[in-house]
């Protein structure tokens, strides 16, 4: 036990260290987990600022009640896919069951690692709230204890949430056809749900403290749980005890009855999604660059991690015509009040499509994400170049006509012009083949080999860093080219097509880098 613990807390923080061949600095990585967390703390400051007033009401324990509600709800939603694929999708499964080790004991180890993951994410919430308590009405010793076991309880009781959805989450995606699908779904309505709560919240908040009476007595009354939890923060150690029971004894009660089942539902086979019917296109032949650009986009559609992370940009390209259509008055509105925005409505337009198209970086993990399966690819009949070409050519079949039709559209739809609106479309569709090249030529520059789960690659890659933000810096810069040109008197459209041509010149420069270069170096990884 105490040996597997070691092994996964250090397989952890070598994840967190290890790009390629190269380990990063622990203070860079302790420097990006600060920034990230400072702006976090500070969304969470400003919505106990607001909350706060429960507290001059009277009505204290409501105040922490909502800190819990949300701690757990922040949590879960942060580590639920996690904990499902940490717990039954690791590669090792098999491996340590063969071993004698208990069940019990692998599922202790991985949740260890978990809890980690998870009690970040709870102390997120609950630290702003009290903090904010203790500076505007100070702190008893007996409200310090009940924070400090509430936190301890919630963090348990939300990893207990997090397995028992994992559990739910593996028994039902291995018996569907495309679970990547599902994935990508729940990031989409998560991300629609968050962004109207974010643009409503002035009044939600409003009508939340309006009204703060009335649901305090429905929660007093109907979700007495959630009452004795935030009696329990305000100094009631009565209601302290019952919430470290509460957390406490329903982990453990997942903890046994995951337990019992683990070994079976990790070794149980997939339903198959049904046995597939060769048509006429299975027996053409097809060219190398065809097969591998193929291969590569059945396992972007296959694979949750890897949709949900990059097909979200896509999903994002799509969206930005359909809100601009439905806010087109207000939007209209908006640039005659400014007059002065008009000229600019096209740059404007083609930063706001660039920053989505960035975030669609398909290609970045793409040869990270070969892992132990490289030697498969390697010992084909097919040169490096041609391997890449295949991972480019699926990039940009997805995403450069969908940016350039949608931003064509989006032009069109602000009034831009024909021609404004075309030369957008015309940038969009070649920073698409870019970020592309880019993704490529940075995920051979540091990949990731030796990754446990495809989270890996596509989240915790130096690759896809660079990308994403060095896509974004290009943008900028290409903006500011673009001010500058308009400053010297230029026409808009003259703007547009000498940016459009030098990002045209500066693709094809990095494309032949990736082909030559490129080629060599992929042919130069080990398998």
């Amino acid at each position: 036990m105490k040996t597997l613990m070691k092994v996964q807390l250090k397989s952890l923080f070598y994840r967190m260290r290890q790009n390629g061949k190269k380990r990063t600095s622990g203070a860079l990585v302790v420097g990006l987990l600060i920034f990230c967390l400072f702006g976090l703390e500070i969304v969470f400051v400003a919505l106990w600022s607001g909350m706060s007033v429960f507290c001059t009401m009277g009505l204290t324990w409501f105040y922490f009640s909502m800190a819990g509600v949300m701690a757990l709800a922040f949590s879960v939603f942060g580590s639920v896919f996690m904990t499902q694929t940490q717990l039954y999708d690791a590669k090792d499964n098999e491996l340590l069951l063969s071993m004698p080790i208990r069940p019990m004991h692998i599922l202790l180890c991985r949740m260890a690692v978990l809890l980690l993951m998870t009690g970040a994410f709870c102390l997120a919430v609950l630290l702003p709230a009290y903090i904010l308590y203790a500076v505007l009405f100070g702190a008893t010793a007996q409200m310090v204890i009940g924070w400090v076991v509430s936190s301890i309880a919630l963090i348990a009781l939300a990893q207990a949430i997090c397995c028992a959805l994992g559990w739910v989450l593996h028994w039902f995606l291995s018996r569907i056809k495309n679970k990547a699908v599902v994935s990508l779904v729940y990031t989409v309505l998560f991300l629609a749900v968050y962004f109207y709560v974010y643009t409503n919240a002035n009044n939600l908040l409003t009508q939340l403290i309006d009204s703060g009476e009335a649901i305090a007595a429905v929660v007093q009354g109907a979700a007495w749980p959630l009452y004795a939890i935030g009696m329990g923060m305000s100094g009631s150690l009565l209601h302290t005890l019952f919430t470290a029971v509460l957390g406490g004894g329903v982990f453990a009660l997942v903890c046994w009855v995951l337990a019992a089942s683990f070994a079976k539902t990790v070794s149980a086979p997939r339903r198959s999604a049904g046995r597939r019917k060769l048509g006429r296109n299975d027996t053409r032949a097809k060219s190398p660059v065809q097969a591998i650009c193929r291969k590569e986009l059945r396992k972007f559609l296959t694979s949750a991690v890897y949709l949900t992370n990059f097909g979200i940009g896509l999903v994002m390209i799509v969206a930005l015509p359909v809100a601009a259509m439905i806010f087109r008055g207000q939007l209209l509105s908006l640039l005659e009040t400014f007059g002065g925005l008009r000229d600019f409505v096209p740059g404007i337009v083609t930063l706001v499509g660039a920053f989505c198209i960035s975030s669609a970086c398909i290609s970045a993990p793409s040869v990270s994400l070969e892992g132990k399966n490289l030697w498969v690819i390697r010992s084909l009949p097919v040169s490096g170049r041609t391997v890449l070409r295949g991972k480019l050519r699926m990039h940009c079949l997805l995403l450069v006509p969908l940016s350039a039709v949608c931003m064509l559209a989006l032009g069109l739809i602000v009034d831009c012009g024909v021609i404004d609106a075309l030369l957008t479309a015309a940038i969009s569709a070649v920073f698409g083949w870019f970020v592309g090249v880019a993704g490529l030529v940075c995920n051979l520059m540091a990949p990731r080999f030796d990754w446990i789960n495809e989270a890996g690659p596509c989240k915790q890659s130096a690759a896809v860093f660079l990308t994403i933000f060095g896509s974004y810096f290009v943008m900028l810069l290409f903006g500011a080219i673009y001010a500058l040109l308009y400053a010297q008197g230029l026409p808009s459209t003259v703007c547009l097509a000498l940016c459009a041509g030098l990002l045209l010149l500066a693709t094809f420069g990095l494309h032949a880098l990736l082909l030559r270069w490129g080629g060599r170096r992929f042919e130069s990884f080990q398998a």
